[in-house]
């Protein structure tokens, strides 16, 4: 991961004015309107950004604020249009997809700024096994344990005291970040990075209760591992349990937040977004290109169709997919659930008056002779 002082310095140079940042994006075909000499010197978000600073318009709503922001450019995505007179003092950048310029302006600056550590090797306070294997190409960082059988692909980093447990097998090019934890049975692809503190291979949460209520629970042992495909990305703190029988899957290039739980046995698929503090019971399966917003909860036993949307705070009942985004408790489409949710206000005052409605009924009922 690269120095991220010395790559906002680097950024800072990069920009310098509009048409160095164009010139910068060159291969996205921009086009400079306005004042191609505006003075660049930072990034910032169109709310927040001070005149020497870069912002970026990637829908009508921001398009509407950017006449108070007082950015001095902006990339704007093409097709978008913008209210203001003074196109002659500040400069648009215009590109296809202002988020993916904004992307590669970033990539670049955390491509060139240099990386930590820049030169491969072993610190001499690192414990490994002598029969785990470790290229010349990769780097162990103080305090790090390599157990025996672990097998490293090249150009993998192990930072300052994360433990790589017996027969642990990575790819090419992984970063494992300090203080994670990757127990027996993890299988790594290649191009992951695996964020600090993050805990893969634990044991799944499963017990039974024992006849003898005085010796507590029955354990079930996982005896599978964790598999991750190439290019997954694993966020801080967040926790992937050993499956029962078969291996806990991620996809490739799927990319999980910080503070995630996810259970034993689980298959999560292809170009999976999940969002923080989300928790995934045990043997669910998530399909493909699904998007998990934060701190919503997926049971066990479960499947969600690819291409699922859920917003964040969603409580998943059952399996669950569809065209239309889902959210609310229980998940259900979004427009449905925004309908209850527009409900429950009222409910008090309606029930009032069906009980109301109750009472004078009564009365008309012991009226009858």
């Amino acid at each position: 991961m690269s120095d991220t002082n010395e790559a906002q310095a680097i950024l800072s140079e990069m920009l310098g004015t509009a048409e160095k940042v164009a010139a910068a994006l060159a291969s996205l075909n921009p086009e400079i309107l306005g004042n191609k000499d505006r003075p660049i010197a930072g990034v910032a978000g169109i709310d927040d950004a001070a005149s020497t600073d870069l912002t970026f318009i990637r829908s009508a709503e921001y398009a509407a604020r950017w006449p108070k922001s007082r950015a001095g450019a902006a990339l704007i995505t093409r097709g978008i249009d913008v209210q203001a007179d003074d196109h002659d003092q500040r400069a648009l950048i215009v590109v296809d997809s202002a988020d993916h310029a904004l992307a590669a302006l970033l990539e670049a600056a955390s491509t060139l700024a240099p990386s930590e550590p820049a030169d491969p090797g072993l610190h001499p306070t690192a414990t490994i096994h002598d029969s785990a294997s470790i290229p010349s190409s990769c780097f162990v960082g103080a305090n790090a344990s390599i157990g025996p059988n672990v097998k490293l692909g090249e150009h993998t980093r192990v930072h300052a005291g994360a433990v790589v447990a017996a027969g642990v097998r990575t790819g090419e090019h992984c970063t494992i970040h300090a203080r994670t934890v990757l127990m027996p049975g993890v299988r790594i692809g290649s191009h992951c990075e695996i964020h600090p503190g993050a805990v893969l291979g634990a044991d799944g949460f499963g017990y039974i209760a024992n006849p003898d209520k005085s010796q507590g629970f029955i354990k079930l042992p996982h005896l599978a591992g964790v598999t991750l495909a190439d290019h997954v990305e694993i966020g801080a703190n967040t926790c992937i349990d050993r499956g029962k029988f078969k291996p806990t899957t991620i996809g490739s290039h799927t990319k999980i937040d910080n503070l995630v739980q996810i259970g034993h046995s689980c298959a999560v698929g292809e170009r999976v977004r999940i969002c923080g503090a989300v928790a995934i019971g045990g043997s669910t399966t998530v399909g493909d290109d699904t998007v998990i917003g934060g701190a919503s909860c997926i049971p066990d036993n479960v499947t969600i169709a690819p291409g699922t949307i859920m917003a964040g705070g969603s409580m998943v009942t059952g399996n669950l997919g569809g065209p239309e985004p889902f959210a609310g408790y229980p998940a259900r489409p979004i427009s449905a659930s925004r309908k209850a949710m527009a409900i429950q206000p009222l409910l008090p005052k309606m029930r009032d008056k069906l009980n109301d409605v109750a009472r004078r009924l009564r009365r008309l009922e012991d009226q009858q002779p």
